[in-house]
């Protein structure tokens, strides 16, 4: 740009262009997506670009339906497992490859953050916002995965009217989607999500001349159905206990809920008399916003059970989940409006009802140790619905808490696909300018910032690895090293964070992806923790505990004492980045953050949000600053963890360790090459 003369301006029209898929229209896990964007289409702006598709859940792979929902923070990206570009024609020049793509965009998405930037994801990719009309009234934590009021994939229900139905039963506000009412119809929606590729050519402002690439190939391929789905955290006892539905008693009276009336007994109270051991109704409170109907996250056809919440130092002494001789099915939802008198049905200010298909009568625990005479909110604690379709789908018998005898086989859909291209239009005269010179001997180069991702798998017992990484990259910015989660997890797990009712007397086994013991409190080692919070002593109050439902998609601290990169014949930092106070949750260190905000800015991710350092862990080292880059060619990398702490790590881990740097595309005559 010159002071004294205007740089020369190209008239430009931009249209829209939807590109199909070529190899079908629906896919399922696991498949690959093939698009092609034709030469003919010359010019397009790729931050402009989206991927379309619809995605349609389902609850066919279960006995009883349930509403589930795809990863809250990146919604429809979880599908994406890995992608690589293509130059077109003949040659088929792989111009980039993201392997765990969806571990790249985690990471983006959890620093990358704020309101308007959820706001806008959550209208276009199938994520979920925190909802204030079902924020939690215990003291737990703000969490977007408990809105089941305005979820994409499912619609609350409504007070039937007379234009829908007239029975006084909870409904869906779309008849066609009406849960339960017809086992032939599926409760969730046909989601239509528009996803910006989080790649190094899909993302640069820069116009990419196609007609030069021969087109672009792209293929995409699918994660499997059991990493992308989520409960709502109202669902699941080892994710913010308090955040639940709270049991009241069986007879919905407000003088009855801490007396035997309202108790549910498993034979006689403690003096001996004979008290109720069925019921085929159960109230619950207006805690967290049990308001309405139009917040309760249960469906009708349902299977659900009642859990207490985790007192450690009750365990294993107390039982954690109720036993019945049936199935614990909901029949039909209600809410009981405020009566303003104690001694009638719905309390002085108004309870949730639920009505099951059969009498259920309750069975006596048996044990050393066992005292569980009844189920109220005074006696063994406070006590929870929870979903048990997913955690004892097909399993032999009736009797709640059986093994299940094979793991769940979750399954989903996606249709439509296609990708919209903002194509730009230029004039005759700038493309015959532009192949002129391109064909007496110029070339074009064109840049973007990219990722490639080096694996190394760690075993849990390893307390010092060394992690040598093959770099190559002559324009290097900044490393990214994501330590996920390696366990393999059956599908129950990954949803509910266990699948039977008790594994042994040390505690429960999660799908957590975050490990923290505090030597001086009795928590079980078994457990797994992304957050424990206790404001008055008695676990009433706060999250007590939060389970990762995201194994294998984020990194996992689990111990980790401190860390060090060794490259260009040095220590870097200097001295170790120390992390023991983050791994134990005693307190913050800002050494490691800092030198992750830097990575982040240096690898194209704005470090607005560092809410969610405890719950991904990545480990970032900026190698060039500015506009600056590092040649990482021919030079030894390597990134040295210690896991020095008394309590072991517990998580054998994959390290994804993206390397952000400078790609070159180089078109000459009819050569396309990638300059790394």
């Amino acid at each position: 740009m010159s002071f004294w003369s205007a740089d020369e301006k190209v008239p430009v029209q931009q249209t829209r262009v939807s590109i199909p898929a070529e190899n079908g229209l629906d896919y399922i896990q696991g498949q690959k997506i093939n698009l092609h964007i034709p030469p003919t289409i010359k010019y397009f702006q790729p931050k402009e670009s989206y991927l379309r598709m619809d995605v349609e859940l389902d609850s066919s792979w279960l006995d009883h339906p349930c509403k589930l929902h795809l990863d809250d923070t990146i919604g429809a990206q979880v599908l994406i497992r890995d992608i690589r570009i293509h130059s077109g024609g003949s040659g088929a020049v792989l111009l980039e490859e993201i392997q765990n793509y969806n571990v790249l965009t985690a990471v983006k998405y959890d620093y990358e953050s704020n309101d308007a930037i959820r706001n806008k994801r959550a209208m276009t990719e199938g994520s979920l916002v925190y909802n204030p009309e079902q924020r939690g009234t215990s003291g737990t934590s703000k969490t977007p995965n408990g809105n089941t009021r305005r979820n994409p994939f499912y619609n609350p229900y409504g007070v039937a009217t007379e234009n829908n139905q007239t029975d006084g039963k909870a409904v869906t506000l779309a008849d066609d989607k009406n849960w339960g009412s017809d086992p032939d119809k599926e409760g969730f929606n046909l989601v239509k999500v528009l996803l910006p590729l989080n790649t190094g050519i899909f993302q640069s402002p820069k116009v990419f001349p196609t007609l030069l690439t021969e087109g672009l190939r792209l293929e995409i391929i699918l994660e499997d159905a059991k990493r992308v789905y989520r409960m709502p955290d109202t669902l699941a006892l080892h994710r913010r206990k308090n955040y639940g539905l709270r049991f009241h008693s069986i007879t919905g009276k407000d003088d009855d809920r801490d007396a035997d009336g309202g108790s549910w007994f498993n034979d006689t109270d403690s003096s001996g008399a004979s008290q109720p051991t069925d019921t085929n109704a159960l109230f619950f409170t207006r805690d967290n916003n049990q308001i309405n109907l139009q917040n309760c996250p249960i469906v009708i056809g349902q299977k659900i059970q009642l859990a207490r919440g985790e007192d450690f130092d009750d365990l294993p002494s107390q039982p954690a989940r109720i036993k019945t001789d049936k199935e614990m099915i909901v029949k039909d939802i209600e809410f009981k409006d405020a009566t303003g008198v104690s001694d009638q049905e719905g309390g002085e200010y108004g309870l949730l009802k639920i009505t099951l298909t059969q009498t259920c009568t309750r069975k006596k625990l048996t044990g050393s140790g066992v005292t569980d005479a009844r189920v109220n909110t005074e006696v063994n604690s406070d006590w929870f619905l929870v979903d048990d379709s997913v955690r004892d789908s097909k399993t032999t018998g009736t009797e709640l808490g059986n093994a299940p005898t094979s793991d769940l086989v979750p399954k989903y859909k996606v249709k439509n696909v296609e990708m919209i291209l903002q194509t730009l239009t230029m004039p005759q005269g700038y493309t015959q300018k532009l192949m002129s010179m391109m064909g007496t001997g110029g070339a074009m180069n064109y840049d973007f910032l990219s990722y490639t991702n080096y694996k190394f798998s760690q075993n849990k017992a390893d307390r010092v690895a060394n992690i040598r990484l093959p770099l190559n990259q002559t324009k290097a910015k900044s490393i990214l090293c994501v330590p996920t989660d390696a366990s393999v997890y059956s599908a129950r797990k990954h949803l509910c964070l266990d699948d039977d009712s008790r594994l042994d007397d040390a505690g429960y086994t999660y799908a957590g992806t975050y490990q923290t013991t505090y030597p001086d409190a009795e928590i079980p080692e078994a457990y797994t923790y992304v957050d424990i919070v206790d404001l008055d002593g008695s676990e009433d109050q706060g999250d007590v505990m939060v389970a990762s439902n995201r194994s294998g998609l984020v990194g996992v601290w689990d111990e980790l004492s401190d860390y060090q990169l060794f490259y260009n014949g040095q220590l870097n930092p200097s001295r170790k980045v120390e992390c023991d106070k983050i791994s134990v949750r005693s307190s913050v260190q800002q050494q490691p953050l800092i030198e992750l905000e830097k990575a982040l800015a240096m690898a194209g991710i704005q470090p607005l949000s560092f809410t969610k350092f405890r719950e991904n862990c990545v480990i970032g080292r900026a190698l060039a600053l500015q506009q600056g880059v590092y040649n990482t060619a021919g030079r030894d990398f390597n990134l040295q963890v210690n896991y020095q702490l008394p309590v072991a790590p517990v998580k054998p881990k994959l390290w994804n360790n993206y390397v952000a740097h400078i790609r070159r595309l180089v078109v000459q005559g009819n050569q396309v090459a990638i300059q790394v």
